[in-house]
């Protein structure tokens, strides 16, 4: 089993959400013990050390995926957020050939992409996130668990 999550707190610093991460971590690895935990972060370091035995995925390929002005406006000049979310695997897909002629430009996006679409789960922990003081962000997250859910993986927030 593979669970994907979204953590309150990407870089750690904030100790409630970490707490909140621990728990949920903890929650699951009771559920399904044999489990891979694949957590979003752009400080593998502090993630390592609050949450020993999970696998980081890193912010960055998540920002490459999701910031859909990142891609090559000459192969793709009209990719809108709608399109990739309602078209997923179409896009990794195309990633994949811009991937090809733009190495520089996307190569850290399929850590992220494997990481998500081959989730079993995809786990949103606890934070306070969701609300309209981070907007963007949580935009982002609704984003990646709508994207799952259209794939038929499993959400939980």
């Amino acid at each position: 089993m593979r669970i994907f999550i979204l953590p309150g707190t990407l870089n750690c610093d904030n100790m409630g959400d970490v707490a909140m991460l621990q728990v949920a971590l903890q929650r699951l690895k009771g559920l399904w013990p044999d489990a891979r935990l694949f957590v979003l972060s752009n400080c593998p370091e502090k993630l390592e050390f609050y949450c020993p035995g999970a696998e980081v995925v890193s912010w960055l390929g998540c920002k490459r995926w999701l910031d859909v002005q990142s891609l090559p406006r000459i192969l793709f000049p009209n990719v809108r957020r709608d399109v990739r979310n309602k078209f997923p695997l179409t896009v990794s897909r195309l990633l994949s050939l811009v991937r090809l002629a733009f190495p520089s430009n996307l190569h850290q996006a399929r850590p992220f992409v494997e990481a998500l679409l081959n989730a079993d789960l995809v786990v949103a922990s606890g934070c306070g996130l969701i609300t309209d003081a981070f907007k963007i962000n949580a935009g982002r997250w609704l984003d990646m668990l709508g994207v799952a859910i259209r794939c038929g993986i499993p959400t939980a927030m």
